[in-house]
């Protein structure tokens, strides 16, 4: 009975802190054409590569258990860094999705919500995933392969570059080089 209060407790907790990180980045963002100085790139490439099952396999077979665990600790840390950065990201565009919602237009009003919903989803998708990648930089003996950020990610990317094009955002391919 006590492990289930603490678990909800610490969902409590964890959507209270997801909405206070969007609205705090909220007041900041207002547009897309600010979204820029907020956000960071990310090369979901290279992301994808450190989290590739095939890889594991290969370094499983080719390196001794000790230097296995190290290489698995460093890709786990690196890889949680990408997480960081696209759930960062992922407020800023929650941010703008808001002003989006204020839009007379119903289709902006529309993309602005989607975008919303995606941004907020990612996030808390990026709070259980960094906890798994933690757990693998503690006990490199952990296995996960979280496939569905790099997914969640380019979901929200589109999403973003379609707000900007029914706002006729005109370097419509700054958004995409923003995140």
């Amino acid at each position: 009975m006590n492990v289930t209060y603490v678990l909800v407790a610490v969902s409590l907790a964890s959507i209270f802190f997801l909405l206070l990180s969007v609205r705090r980045n909220r007041s900041q963002i207002y547009q897309l054409e600010n979204m820029a100085s907020h956000t960071q790139p990310i090369d979901l490439e290279a992301f994808r590569n450190l989290v590739n099952p095939g890889d594991e396999i290969y370094l499983r077979q080719h390196l001794s258990p000790r230097d296995l665990r190290a290489v698995r600790r460093k890709r786990a840390r690196a890889a949680a860094e990408y997480v960081r950065c696209a759930s960062r990201n992922a407020a800023v565009l929650a941010a703008v999705g808001e002003t989006a919602r204020r839009s007379a237009d119903p289709a902006i009003v529309l993309v602005g919500e989607q975008l919303i919903d995606s941004a907020v989803r990612l996030r808390w998708l990026s709070f259980l995933v960094l906890i798994r990648f933690y757990a693998i930089v503690a006990v490199p003996a952990v296995s996960f392969t979280p496939t569905q950020v790099g997914e969640r990610y380019e979901e929200l990317v589109g999403r973003a570059t379609r707000l900007g094009s029914l706002q006729n955002y005109q370097p419509l391919g700054r958004i995409s080089a923003a995140l």
